[in-house]
């Protein structure tokens, strides 16, 4: 069946101006953009977008919907904010090759595993039989890999055969379509690693055309350093690299840190594929594990004194948030520490009784830096969206990343124009991980849209308010087919893509 946006106000994913023109959709594909032909014929589908803009479907490369895929509300979510493509494995987490010894930091992350998931194969094998909402494609994690192969908890060097083995895990999922390998620096076990052994393991993905995505190990006070040394992994792995969720925390850092670190990569970027992206919001979500420094012991976790001695001090290689922050910036459970007569007590209570399964928010960055990241030539939009097992208690960048990025962004503050905004949402993104056919409104391109007024669009969840749904994205096609319209979803049309 064919269908014919017609009278639309068209933003098409390039970067150039809006123009107002049709848009022809044959058998799922883009056929014509322009002054559609009556030949479209009597049985075509017409919508008519008078007065709204016609976008590509949002690109988002960053989203930890690695088990949220599989529940039956998904798409929900994602479409209500114009999401038409989605990308699961980032941050090295991945359910595979294992999960075991990482359940406590991939559930405050992704939530509970609803099955045994063993390989990249055996997740997109699944995934095929769900008849997603949305386009699906992933990547291979490597701090699962090294959790496969070393145990979650084993600080030693990699030997020859544990690096032998870890890149053949890589080699098997990019064999499967994986889009690249996604580093998890900041957590265990590869906080462990070296820039050598996570550019060797790294490195398996490059004869297939695949990308590092990467945290960097510090975004704070050692944001130069960890900046410099994904650099170091990337260069020596011989793969393009992305700096997930760029940002500079801690207010004794804000403004020069940022400013150093961008030198740093624009330096980088002469001989160098390197780019970064960011999410739209000044506070930012990560596992509770992750205020305690690397090889905290579990048994410590139920002795306040010990989590005192712990947070209490400076270190060289990592960056200590309750230093940096205090206790006023972070939330757990919707709360402020600060507002606890024993902060190091109430930690130590949720650690054991939660099994360090928690997530937390830290207030930690400037939204001037915000802003500056945002607006780099370089730099897509994420979501960095976190599943915890309650969604109404998760970050609002789950909910409203990209309708924040229209209201605020673009119409409210002007940061950016809707045609810049569009395509750090849709092209960019989709061009960077090699999704190939996705993000530009052109003829041959699979016909992901979205029709919006921009007058209409609402981010309604934010750090006061959580849970609500984003509005104003009046209907959105997936591959074609009507996916959502008005307030609802209308029907699963997405497919699981696989590296070209």
């Amino acid at each position: 069946m064919n269908t014919l946006i017609k009278n639309g106000i068209i933003v098409d994913g390039s970067g150039r101006e809006p123009f107002a023109a049709d848009v022809l959709i044959q058998d799922g594909v883009i056929a014509e953009v322009g002054i559609a032909p009556e030949s479209a014929g009597e049985n075509t589908v017409r919508l008519d977008a008078a007065g709204r803009y016609v976008t590509p479907g949002f690109v988002d490369i960053h989203r930890h919907c690695d088990y949220a895929a599989f529940k039956e509300n998904f798409g929900d979510i994602e479409l209500s904010q114009g999401v038409t493509t989605v990308v699961s494995g980032s941050c090295g987490l991945t359910p595979y090759p294992t999960a075991g010894g990482l359940s406590h930091i991939l559930a405050p992350v992704m939530g509970d595993a609803p099955f045994e998931i063993p390989t990249f194969a055996a997740y997109v094998g699944a995934l095929e039989k769900t008849s997603p909402p949305v386009n699906v494609a992933g990547m291979i994690g490597s701090c699962a890999v090294r959790a496969a192969v070393k145990g979650a908890e084993d600080s030693s060097p990699f030997s020859a055969p544990e690096t032998e083995a870890a890149r053949g895990m890589v080699s098997e999922a990019m064999e499967r379509g994986a889009l690249g390998i996604s580093l998890g620096i900041m957590y265990l076990p590869e906080f462990f690693s070296t820039a050598s052994e996570m550019a060797r393991v790294a490195e398996a993905a490059a004869p297939y055309g695949g990308v590092i995505t990467a945290p960097i190990r510090g975004e704070g006070d050692s944001l130069s350093g960890s900046v410099t040394e994904v650099i170091r992994v990337a260069r020596e792995a011989n793969l393009p690299l992305e700096i997930s969720h760029f940002k500079c925390c801690g207010p004794e850092n804000w403004g020069h840190g940022l400013e150093r670190a961008i030198q740093i990569i624009e330096e980088a970027r002469k001989g160098q594929d390197v780019t970064v992206d960011a999410y739209p919001y000044h506070g930012g979500a990560t596992t509770l594990l992750s205020l305690f420094p690397a090889g905290f012991p579990r048994s410590e976790w139920g002795n306040p004194a010990a989590i005192e001695a712990a947070l209490t001090k400076r270190y060289d290689d990592w960056d200590n948030y309750v230093l940096s922050l205090g206790f006023e910036r972070i939330l757990i459970h919707g709360r402020h520490l600060s507002e606890s007569t024993d902060p190091y007590r109430l930690l130590s209570k949720v650690l054991t009784e939660e099994e360090g399964r928690t997530g937390v928010t830290v207030m930690s960055m400037s939204p001037q830096d915000v802003d500056t990241v945002i607006k780099l030539p370089y730099a897509s939009i994420i979501s960095d969206a976190l599943y915890p097992a309650d969604l109404h208690s998760a970050h609002p960048r789950l909910y409203s990343a990209f309708p924040r990025i229209l209201k605020d962004f673009v119409r409210e503050r002007q940061v950016l124009s809707l045609p810049e905004a569009v395509r750090k949402m849709t092209s960019m993104p989709a061009r960077r991980l090699n999704i190939k056919k996705r993000g530009l409104l052109k003829p041959g391109y699979a016909a992901d849209i979205n029709i919006f007024a921009l007058e209409n669009i609402a981010d309604n969840t934010d750090f006061s308010h959580g849970g609500l749904l984003a509005s104003g994205m009046e209907t959105v096609l997936v591959n074609g087919g009507v996916a959502w319209q008005g307030e609802g979803r209308v029907g699963n049309h997405g497919r699981v893509l696989y590296r070209q």
